[in-house]
């Protein structure tokens, strides 16, 4: 479901995908909670086509908005 995510505790480190992919798809990995763009480390902008994001175990957190569930496909 849409939200923000701590990894470790509410979703998985490891390989993703999406449901869904398309111009409503957006999603971030985190470095932090603050709120500041300095948080992303990594983001999926509206045109890119690609629906899978690598959780590392080092991010603290992944947003995700319009991707429809999110599927663990690996390590």
């Amino acid at each position: 479901a849409d939200g923000v995510y701590i990894v470790g505790l509410d979703i998985a480190p490891g390989l993703w995908r999406a449901s869904a992919a398309g111009l409503t798809c957006m999603w971030a990995r985190l470095a932090n909670f603050t709120g500041s763009p300095r948080d992303i480390i990594d983001a999926r902008h509206p045109r890119d086509t690609s629906n899978t994001v690598r959780i590392d175990a080092d991010d603290r957190g992944f947003l995700t908005f319009g991707c429809g569930k999110w599927y663990r496909i690996g390590d």
